[in-house]
C-alpha cells in the first residue's frame, strides 16, 4: 500500500519540527518516503499499517512526534491516521474533540457530539440518539481530546447484543455501545461489516443522522381554505372554514403582505390571547374524529410576525395542545411547524394560530395540516378549486384567479302564481313586483352593479319568453320577461338566471 504525507516536514530526514494538532502545511500524492526514526519499522498486514515505534537513533523518539499526530493517505483515497503508537482505521471524516463524558472514552465506544458544544463529545444512553453518533478511534481521557470518527469505515465499534453482517446500528441504552436493528429507523447510524456481540468494523454514515422515512405519511392537506383565498362571509370577518376566538379580536384579507396566492389573514390581538382555528374532524367523509385516533398530524403554515415570542402555530384535541416554536418578530414569512399524536379520547381535531401576550397584527398564508410527521410544501384541500395562470417562468402571477375572487348565484324558478324556487344559490329571495316583473336579492353581494347576468326562460308547450335586465344593483337586481308571440309583459313558467362579478 502505498502512502502519501498529510504532514510535510521541512527537514527531510527527521522528525523535528512542532505540529499542533489539526495543522498541515500541505497535502501530496505522491509515494511515502519513510524517514528516522520510524524507517523500517511499519508493517503491512493487508488491513492496516502499524506502527511499531522502538528505539532509534533518537534517545526518545516519542517525544520527537510531539504527542501530536501525523496523517498520511493510501493509494486508496483514504486517510490512515497515527495516534501516537498505531496506525489504525481509516475514514474520510476524523476529528479530535474534546471527552466530556466524565470518565475515559475507550477505543471503539459509540458516543455523540455534545449538543451544547460541539467541539466535544459525551456518552449517551438513548437509543436512537439522533444528535450525531460517532465512533471514538483512541482512549481519551476525560477533558482531553481524542480523536473520532463521524463518517466512514472503523474497525472497531463497540455493540451490544448478537450482531450480523449488514444489521443497521444505533445507539443504545448501554453508554458507549450501539444497538443492532434489521430496520432502517430514526436514530440509525452506521452498518455492520462483520458478525459479533461486544465490538464489529462497521461503516458509518455521513455527518447527518439517519430518519426513518415515515410510510404512516399521508399528504392530503385537511384543512379547507389554507390558502386563505376564500372570504365568502366579508373581508373583515374570518376566511371560509376559520373561526377567530378572543374579545376585541380582528381579522381580515390581507392583500400585500401574503405568500402565496392573493391574500393572507391578517390577525389583530386587542387586549386578551386569540386563536384563528379550524377544526378538520369530520370535514371529510374519509376523515371523521375516530380516524385520528393515536395518529400523528403535522400543521405547517407561513406567518409572519413583528414582535418575537408572541406568534406560533398550535394543535389542540380537546384533550392537550401541542405547540411550535414562536415566530422570531422580524417580519418575514417562517414556515412554523407543529407535531402532536392525536389523543385516543379527543373530541377535536383543531390547527390554530395564537398570538400572546402582545397586542400586535401577525399575518398566516399557506395553512396545511398533514398526517405524518414531516410538513411538505403547501398544497390546497381538495376542495379548494385553483386556477392559476403561470408567467413564461413557471412562477405564479400575482392576478391569480381563485374561485373566492367573485361572486356567483343562480336560480330557476316558476315565476307564474306563487314564486316558486326549484334551485338556486347565493340567493336570498325573489319578489313578485307585477306581471312579468321580478326582484332577485343576493344573499352575498357584488362589489357593485357590473357584473354579468345570463338568463334564458321557456312557457308551457315549449313557446320562449325573453328575459330582459330592468335594474341591477350590488345588491339585488331586477328583470322583466315577455313572450316571444306578442311581446308583452307575461309570468313565465321556467325562468333561469346566473350571475357572476367580482367581490
Amino acid at each position: 500500500m502505498a502512502l502519501s504525507r498529510l504532514n510535510e516536514f521541512n527537514d527531510g530526514t527527521a522528525l523535528t519540527e512542532t505540529k499542533q494538532e489539526g495543522e498541515f502545511d500541505n497535502i501530496y500524492n505522491n509515494a511515502l518516503t519513510l524517514i528516522s526514526p520510524l524507517t523500517g519499522n511499519l508493517d503491512a498486514d493487508g488491513n492496516q499499517i502499524i506502527s511499531h515505534v522502538i528505539e532509534s537513533a533518537t534517545s526518545n523518539p516519542g517525544s520527537e512526534l510531539n504527542e501530536g499526530r501525523l496523517f498520511y493517505r493510501s493509494d486508496i483515497n483514504q486517510p490512515i491516521f497515527y495516534d501516537g503508537a498505531d496506525f489504525t482505521g481509516t475514514a474520510p471524516d476524523v476529528r479530535v474533540l474534546t471527552n466530556q463524558s466524565g470518565g475515559t472514552a475507550a477505543v471503539g465506544a459509540v458516543v455523540v457530539i455534545d449538543s451544547a458544544n460541539a467541539s466535544s463529545f459525551t456518552t449517551t444512553t438513548t437509543e436512537g440518539n439522533t444528535f450525531l453518533p460517532c465512533v471514538v478511534l483512541e482512549s481519551t481521557n476525560n477533558t482531553s481530546k481524542g480523536l473520532v470518527c463521524v463518517g466512514g469505515f472503523v474497525t472497531t465499534l463497540n455493540v451490544t447484543g448478537s450482531t450480523a453482517i449488514r444489521d443497521y446500528l444505533k445507539t443504545s441504552t448501554t453508554g458507549g455501545k450501539a444497538v443492532p436493528t434489521t430496520t432502517f429507523e430514526t436514530g440509525v447510524f452506521a452498518i455492520a461489516l462483520t458478525t459479533s456481540s461486544t465490538a464489529v468494523s462497521a461503516f458509518i454514515f455521513g455527518p447527518n443522522t439517519v430518519t426513518a422515512i415515515d410510510t404512516t405519511t399521508n399528504l392530503q392537506n385537511l384543512i379547507k381554505n389554507g390558502g386563505m383565498e376564500h372570504w365568502s362571509v366579508g373581508t373583515s370577518s374570518a376566511p371560509d372554514g376559520w373561526t377567530l376566538t378572543g374579545a376585541s379580536a380582528t381579522v381580515a384579507r390581507e392583500g400585500t403582505t401574503f405568500k402565496l396566492g392573493t391574500y393572507s389573514a391578517a390577525v389583530t390581538r386587542a387586549g386578551t390571547d386569540l386563536t384563528l382555528s379550524q377544526d378538520v374532524s369530520g370535514i371529510h367523509p374519509d376523515f371523521q374524529l375516530n380516524y385520528f385516533d393515536s395518529r400523528v398530524v403535522t400543521f405547517g403554515a407561513w406567518v409572519s410576525a413583528s414582535v418575537s415570542s408572541t406568534t406560533r402555530l398550535a394543535i389542540s384535541d380537546g384533550v392537550g395542545t401541542g405547540t411550535s416554536s414562536f415566530h422570531d418578530g422580524d417580519n418575514t414569512f417562517q414556515f412554523l411547524t407543529v407535531t402532536r399524536t392525536i389523543d385516543s379520547s379527543a373530541t377535536d381535531v383543531t390547527p390554530e394560530l395564537q398570538i400572546n401576550t402582545s397586542n400586535t397584527t401577525s399575518y398566516i398564508d399557506g395553512a396545511i395540516l398533514v398526517q405524518g410527521s414531516n410538513s411538505p410544501a403547501f398544497s390546497p384541500h381538495p376542495s379548494d378549486t385553483i386556477v392559476p395562470t403561470i408567467d413564461p417562468q413557471g412562477t405564479p402571477n400575482a392576478n391569480q384567479l381563485y374561485k373566492s375572487n367573485f361572486v356567483k348565484g343562480w336560480i330557476e324558478f316558476d315565476g307564474t302564481g306563487t314564486i316558486a324556487t326549484n334551485d338556486s344559490f347565493n340567493v336570498s329571495g325573489v319578489v313578485d313586483n307585477g306581471t312579468g316583473l321580478y326582484t332577485i336579492s343576493w344573499d352575498r353581494d357584488f362589489s357593485d352593479a357590473n357584473y354579468a347576468v345570463a338568463a334564458m326562460s321557456a312557457q308551457d308547450g315549449g313557446d320562449g319568453g325573453n328575459v330582459s335586465i330592468i335594474s341591477k344593483a350590488a345588491g339585488t337586481m331586477q328583470i322583466n320577461t315577455t313572450g316571444t308571440d306578442a311581446n308583452t309583459d307575461v309570468d313565465l313558467d321556467l325562468i333561469c338566471l346566473i350571475a357572476i362579478g367580482a367581490h
